[in-house]
C-alpha cells in the first residue's frame, strides 16, 4: 500500500566548480524527496511523467530501494533533463535541456491514471514556483486527507503581495523552504542581526496562514516550527563531508514529512530530515539504501538529538 507520494523525474547533468562533470544522474526533486521518505518509511511512491529515453538503470535505482513506480506515466516525450551548474560559495544554476513542454501530462494527470491508493497516501511533497503558483494540485491532495509538505523550486524573482504569500502559505501543511526561497517571497529586507531576521521570516509566514514551516539553514542546520502549537526547535546539520549537494533539501523535505506523519513530533521530523539530507550529500546520486545506511542513519539520529535546541520564534 502506498503512504506516500513524491512528486518529479529529472536526469540531471552536474558541473562542478572545480571543472568536474556527471552525466546522466537520477534526479528530480521527487526522486531525491522519495530517498527521504524511504530512508525512514514504507510504501513510497514517486509520480512522473518520463519518455522512453529514461535509462533503465534509473529505474532500477528506485526499485533496489523499494519505491514504487505505478504513478510513472512513460510516453512519446522526452523525459526532462538539466545542467545543475555550480559556482564559487556553491550556489546553483539550474539550466533545462529538455524544458516542460505543453504535450506532456501534468502530475494531477499522472497521479489520476496512477493506482487507487497513491489517492489514499498519509502524505504528499511536491514543489513548485511561488511567482506562478498553481495550488490546484496541492488542494486536490488536501482532498483525500493525507498530509501535504510543499517547497519551491527556486527563490521568487519578486517578492509576494500578501493575498499571494497567504495563499502559498497556507495551501499546505508542511511549507519547506531554504532561508533563500523564503526572504526571496516576504521578507528581502528584514533589519537586524541574522537570527533576528530568520526569526522574523517564520513569524511573518506563519501569520500568513503556515501551519508548520522546516527552514532550511544549509550548514547551520534547519529551523523547525509549529505555528499552532507555539513550538519551534534548531535541528543542526550532521557534519560530514559534501561531494554533491544536489538534493538536499528534497531529501530533507521527503524525510521530514514521513517523520511528522509517523510520530507527529517535530523535533523527530526535523532530525529525520536533516539526516537524510547529510547522506544524499556525501555522494553523487542516489544512494543505496540498504541495511548498512539504515543503521548509520539512526546512529547520526542519536547524535544530533542532544544538539537540537527549543527556540522561541
Amino acid at each position: 500500500m502506498i503512504r506516500y507520494v513524491a512528486f518529479g523525474i529529472v536526469i540531471d547533468d552536474l558541473a562542478f566548480e572545480d571543472g568536474r562533470q556527471v552525466l546522466g544522474v537520477l534526479g528530480g526533486g521527487g526522486s531525491q524527496a522519495a530517498f527521504g521518505m524511504r530512508l525512514w518509511g514504507e510504501g513510497v511512491g514517486l509520480v512522473a511523467a518520463v519518455g522512453a529515453d529514461w535509462p533503465a538503470a534509473h529505474r532500477a535505482q528506485l526499485e533496489a530501494a523499494g519505491i514504487d513506480l505505478g504513478g510513472v506515466l512513460t510516453g512519446p516525450w522526452p523525459t526532462l533533463r538539466a545542467w545543475q551548474v555550480y559556482a564559487s560559495g556553491g550556489e546553483r544554476r539550474h539550466v533545462w535541456q529538455i524544458a516542460p513542454e505543453r504535450n506532456r501530462p501534468d502530475w494531477a494527470r499522472c497521479l489520476a491514471l496512477a493506482p487507487a491508493d497513491y489517492r489514499a497516501a498519509r502524505g504528499y511533497h511536491l514543489g513548485l514556483h511561488a511567482e506562478a503558483a498553481n495550488l490546484g494540485l496541492v488542494r486536490q491532495v488536501r482532498g483525500y486527507g493525507g498530509c501535504v509538505s510543499l517547497e519551491l523550486f527556486r527563490p521568487a524573482p519578486y517578492p509576494l503581495d500578501e493575498a499571494a504569500l497567504h495563499a502559498l502559505a497556507s495551501a499546505p501543511d508542511i511549507l519547506s523552504l531554504n532561508l533563500g526561497e523564503a526572504r526571496s517571497i516576504c521578507a528581502p529586507d528584514q533589519a537586524g542581526h541574522a537570527a533576528g531576521a530568520t526569526y522574523a521570516i517564520v513569524r511573518r509566514l506563519h501569520r500568513a496562514g503556515a501551519r508548520i514551516i522546516a527552514l532550511r539553514l544549509g550548514s547551520e542546520g534547519a529551523l523547525i516550527s509549529d505555528g499552532q502549537a507555539g513550538r519551534a526547535w534548531h535541528i543542526p546539520a550532521f557534519p560530514t563531508t559534501v561531494v554533491d549537494p544536489t538534493g538536499a533539501g528534497n531529501a530533507f523535505s521527503g524525510a521530514f514529512l514521513v517523520g511528522y506523519v509517523e510520530t507527529g513530533d517535530l523535533l523527530t521530523a526535523g532530525l529525520w530530515g536533516s539526516v537524510a539530507a547529510s547522506l544524499i550529500i556525501e555522494g553523487i546520486g542516489f544512494p543505496r539504501l540498504d541495511r548498512a545506511l539504515r543503521l548509520e542513519a539512526r546512529r547520526r539520529v542519536q547524535a544530533l538529538r542532544p544538539q537540537a535546541r527549543a527556540i522561541q520564534v
